[in-house]
C-alpha cells in the first residue's frame, strides 16, 4: 500500500516543490513508494523505484499545471555500463477543455539527474523543448556514474496549460542526435535542428562521447538517414576538419559515417541540408561490426586502416550490399590474395589455368580487381579438384568468400553464390583510388544487374567493327582475352566510366595513344586517323552509359561514391 504524506511533509512540499524539483533536490524523507503508472527497465531487468510527490495511483508520471513536478528514486543502483543511456518516454498532451492552446510551440520540461537520492550531486540538467505527441529523450550516461534520482518539472506551468506524461524509463544503447522511427521521435541532449534561409541545419554536440569504448565488436558512427524525393547535397562540417559533401540519392538512403572520418574528440558536427529534405536520423551511435562495414565507397576511400598491420580492411558497398570491398595495405599483399585469380579469369594465354607462382612472378596482375561469383567458384573448384597448392592468403580468401555467401560448397564442390568482389589498395595515390574504385564498382553493377548487363552488351554490339579496332588493340595491350565478348563489354563500360565525362575524350585520345605507341610505333598514322574519325565518340558512349546508371543508382562517370 502507498503510505500517506503527513501534514508536516505536505505543507513543506507545497511551498518548495516546483523550485526544488526543477533543481533535483527534493527531500527523500517524503518518498511515496509503489509507483504503478509506468515501468523503469534497467539493463538487467525491471527496476523498483519510488516517487517523492503524492501523485495519484497510476498517474505518478503525469505532470500537469496543478502538479508540475515529481522525482523518482530507484531502490537499488541501476545496472548500466559505458555506452548506455537513460531513455525517458515522454508524451506531451494538449490542454484540457477550453484552455488556450500553444500547440504550435514546444513545451519546455526541466530534467535533472543526480547520483544521490537527495539530489545534491546533480550530473545532468537540461530543459528540452518537446512538441505534442511522443518523444523519447535519451540521456547518455557518463562512465562510472550511477543515477540515483530523476527529477522532472514543467518549466512554465502558469503560462502553458499542457501536461507531460512520463510513460516509461529504460536503460538502452546511447546515441547523440535525432532518430525518427516507427515508434516516434528519439532525441538526445546536445542536438538542435533549425532553419537557415532555404536550408535546415542540424547540430550534434560532442557526437561520439559516452558511446562506449573503442574496439571490440563495432564502433561509433554518425548515421544520417533521409527519405526519397529530394535532390542536391548535404554538407558536413566539424571543427578542425575540412567540410564534406554528400550527394543525395533520389531513392533516399541510410548513410553510415564512422567516427574515424572525423577529428579525434570531435566537439560538434553540423549538417546542412535542403529545406525540403525529410531527415529520419542525424545521430551518432555505436553500431555492431556488420553495420559498420556497410559503407559508401567515398567513406571507404577516406577511412584510415583499422589495424595498420593487417593485410586488408573488409567492407560492403551500401548501394549493393552483397558486393565485398577489400582495401589492401599495398600491391604486394593484394597480389598474394588475387594475382593468380586474375590470370585464371582474364589474362590472355592463362584463362582457365592455375599458373604456378614461378610462371607469373615477373608478370603484372592488376592494381585493382573485380570478380563475379561464377569465376570465384571456378577458381577454387579447379584448385580443389587438382589439389593445387594455393597460398595461405588464397585459402584465407576462400574462407571469407564462403562465410559471406559468394561461393558455396555443395556435394564436395564449390559453386557460385551471390554478390561480387572488388578491391583497391592504400598504396595507390588518392586520385587513383577514386578512379579504381569507380572502375571496379561499375564491374560490380555489371555482375549484379542483369538489365544493365544487357544494356551494355547491346551498346558494345552496336559499336562498328572499325571502331572496335582501337578497343581491341588497347585491351590486347592490357593482356585481356579479347576473344571473350562478355569480358570486352564489361571492360568497355568500366574504362569509359572511370573518369568524369569531361575527361573521357582527353583520356582516350591523348593519354592512351602514347602508351600504345611505345610498343607499336608503326601504328602512329592509323591511330591518328582513328582519333580524327572516332575521338568524339568516347564521350558520347560514356554519356549513354552514365545516363543509365545515374537514373537507376545515382552513379556518375568518375564518381560512383556519394561521400566526398
Amino acid at each position: 500500500m502507498r503510505a500517506p504524506l503527513t501534514g508536516r511533509c505536505r505543507r513543506a512540499a507545497v511551498g518548495r516543490l516546483s523550485l526544488l524539483l526543477s533543481l533535483g533536490v527534493a527531500a527523500s524523507s517524503c518518498a511515496v513508494p509503489s509507483v504503478e503508472g509506468f515501468s523503469w527497465k534497467g539493463a538487467r531487468g525491471a527496476v523498483a523505484f519510488d516517487q517523492t510527490a503524492a501523485f495519484p495511483k497510476g498517474q505518478e508520471g503525469r505532470l500537469l499545471p496543478e502538479r508540475p513536478a515529481n522525482a523518482y528514486l530507484p531502490r537499488s543502483p541501476i545496472a548500466a555500463t559505458a555506452g548506455q543511456s537513460l531513455e525517458l518516454d515522454l508524451r506531451v498532451s494538449p490542454a484540457a477543455g477550453d484552455a488556450p492552446t500553444r500547440a504550435q510551440e514546444p513545451l519546455r520540461l526541466t530534467i535533472a539527474l543526480a547520483s544521490d537520492r537527495k539530489g545534491k550531486a546533480v550530473f545532468f540538467e537540461a530543459s528540452p523543448r518537446l512538441r505534442e505527441g511522443r518523444t523519447r529523450y535519451a540521456i547518455p550516461l557518463p562512465p562510472g556514474v550511477v543515477p540515483a534520482r530523476l527529477a522532472l518539472a514543467l518549466a512554465d506551468p502558469k503560462a502553458d496549460p499542457r501536461g507531460v506524461e512520463l510513460a516509461g524509463v529504460a536503460v538502452l544503447p546511447a546515441f547523440r542526435g535525432l532518430i525518427l522511427d516507427p515508434e516516434g521521435t528519439r532525441l538526445s541532449p546536445g542536438f538542435s535542428l533549425y532553419r537557415r534561409g532555404a536550408e535546415q541545419v542540424a547540430v550534434v554536440e560532442t557526437p561520439f562521447r559516452d558511446l562506449g569504448a573503442e574496439g571490440g565488436d563495432g564502433g561509433a558512427a554518425l548515421v544520417v538517414e533521409y527519405e526519397a524525393g529530394s535532390s542536391g547535397q548535404l554538407s558536413l562540417s566539424a571543427p578542425g576538419a575540412p567540410p564534406r559533401t554528400v550527394r543525395l540519392r533520389a531513392a533516399g538512403a541510410k548513410l553510415v559515417l564512422p567516427a574515424a572520418l572525423f577529428p579525434a574528440g570531435c566537439a560538434s558536427l553540423e549538417l546542412r541540408a535542403p529545406g525540403a529534405l525529410r531527415l529520419r536520423s542525424v545521430a551518432a551511435r555505436r553500431l555492431p561490426a556488420e553495420e559498420l562495414e556497410l559503407l559508401d565507397l567515398g567513406a571507404i576511400l577516406d577511412l584510415p586502416a583499422r589495424d595498420p598491420g593487417a593485410d586488408f580492411d573488409l567492407y560492403r558497398w551500401d548501394l549493393l550490399p552483397s558486393v565485398l570491398v577489400f582495401d589492401f595495405k599495398d600491391y604486394a599483399t593484394q597480389d598474394r590474395y588475387l594475382k593468380r585469380l586474375a590470370f585464371f579469369v582474364e589474362k590472355k594465354g592463362f584463362k582457365g589455368r592455375l599458373a604456378p607462382d614461378a610462371e607469373i612472378a615477373g608478370l603484372h596482375g592488376w592494381n585493382a580487381h573485380d570478380y563475379r561469383t561464377e569465376d570465384l567458384a571456378a577458381f577454387f573448384e579447379a584448385a580443389r579438384a587438382s589439389s593445387f597448392p594455393l597460398l595461405r592468403e588464397e585459402r584465407e580468401l576462400a574462407g571469407i568468400l564462403a562465410a559471406r555467401g559468394l561461393i558455396r560448397e555443395k556435394g564436395g564442390r564449390f559453386e557460385a553464390g551471390e554478390g561480387a568482389l572488388i578491391s583497391i589498395t592504400r598504396e595507390s595515390a588518392p586520385y587513383l583510388r577514386s578512379m579504381f574504385v569507380t572502375h571496379e564498382s561499375t564491374h560490380a553493377v555489371f555482375f549484379a544487374d542483369a538489365e544493365y548487363r544487357a544494356f551494355v552488351g547491346a551498346a558494345w554490339a552496336a559499336v562498328p567493327a572499325e571502331e572496335k579496332w582501337f578497343w581491341k588493340l588497347y585491351f590486347g595491350w592490357m593482356n585481356y582475352d579479347t576473344a571473350n565478348a562478355y569480358l570486352m563489354a564489361n571492360e568497355f563500360q568500366a574504362y569509359l566510366l572511370q573518369q568524369p565525362l569531361f575527361k573521357v575524350e582527353e583520356y582516350f585520345t591523348k593519354v592512351l595513344p602514347p602508351r600504345l605507341l611505345e610498343n607499336h610505333p608503326e601504328l602512329a598514322p592509323r591511330i591518328e586517323a582513328y582519333m580524327k574519325d572516332y575521338g568524339a565518340s568516347f564521350a558520347l558512349r560514356a554519356a549513354e552509359l552514365e545516363g543509365y546508371l545515374s537514373r537507376k543508382y545515382g552513379i556518375l562517370a568518375g564518381r560512383a561514391h556519394f561521400v566526398q
